[in-house]
């Protein structure tokens, strides 16, 4: 038999550079999305460049022993 847990939420990271998506980082924290993202941020034209978070909901699935 198999539950399903729905609402999990999940935080990705995008960091676009010169218009193109670089990397796509996914986490299970906000708090470490934030992290990421301030991290990425440093350094950078934001002129040209930029780094977004975006939260989206998954279900889960967990099959019962």
């Amino acid at each position: 038999m198999t539950s399903v847990r729905s609402g999990r939420r999940i935080y990705t990271v995008v960091d676009v550079v010169k218009g193109v998506a670089a990397d796509a980082l996914s986490f299970r924290h906000l708090k470490d999305a934030h992290l990421c993202a301030e991290r990425l941020r440093r350094d950078r034209n934001l002129d040209e460049d930029d780094v977004q978070i975006f939260e989206s909901a998954m279900d889960c699935c967990e099959r019962a022993k």
